[in-house]
């Protein structure tokens, strides 16, 4: 199985995902353990102030999703295009272990239709209605 690091571009402090447990076709199932010293949180903050941002737990879903369209979309880089529908059901703190549900609903085109949810504990954190990403060539997005 692959790592985040070989599919993914990106790298620490942005890679949000640091397990992949299951990659099918429709559907992929990711770790991320929110850790004290992550660069969103302030050194010397009280416990009660390392609540993770959810931003982060969106980017991390969408990672995650990145890893199951570009499972079977080589030599191209899928691109988040927007998020519908998604809610926050509890907050994540320092030391969480985040889960990740992706499931492909849809592939229009270069454009990847994905849902799912995140959960800490068996609880859910997050449910993602509509997820769209985009494929690009790896050309295209490479830096000039």
């Amino acid at each position: 199985m692959t790592t985040p690091e070989r599919a993914l571009p990106h790298r620490a402090p942005m890679l949000l995902v640091d397990v992949i447990d299951e990659l099918g076709a429709d559907r992929v199932v990711t770790r991320h353990a929110v850790l004290a010293t992550a660069p969103c949180f302030t050194p010397a903050a009280a416990p009660e102030q390392l609540v993770y941002p959810p931003a982060l737990v969106l980017e991390s879903f969408v990672q995650s999703g990145a890893i199951l369209a570009g499972h079977t979309a080589a030599g191209q880089l899928p691109v988040f295009v927007a998020a519908r529908d998604v809610t926050f059901h509890q907050g994540v703190v320092a030391g969480d272990m985040l889960v990740h549900e992706v499931v492909r609903e849809r592939a229009l085109g270069d454009a990847i239709l994905l849902s799912g949810r995140t959960t800490c504990d068996g609880s859910l954190v997050a449910s993602y209605g509509s997820v769209t990403a985009t494929l690009r060539s790896g050309d295209v997005l490479a830096p000039a």
